[in-house]
């Protein structure tokens, strides 16, 4: 997908995997003129005797969003 729309528009790529029997799927997000889009592909093939096109997943679009979280972790001292 990056080399169709540039991988200076990727901001982020394999988040919110969902896997299946023979295969993964994960969303990559890209910058937009007017915001983030995310793609959700095939990402990962779990089958050796299996091609991408014997899958039936279809691509997915999304319009998504930024959000920072919190996150703690323990000081090392």
């Amino acid at each position: 997908m990056e080399e169709h729309l540039g991988s200076d528009l990727l901001v982020k790529e394999n988040i919110d995997i969902e896997k299946h029997r023979w295969y993964e799927t994960s969303v990559s997000i890209f910058k937009c003129s007017d915001g983030l889009l995310g793609i959700r592909l095939p990402s990962q093939l779990y089958s050796e005797s299996s091609e991408w096109s014997d899958l039936y997943s279809g691509i997915e679009f999304y319009e998504v969003e930024e959000v920072m979280e919190v996150v703690y972790k323990v000081k090392k001292i």
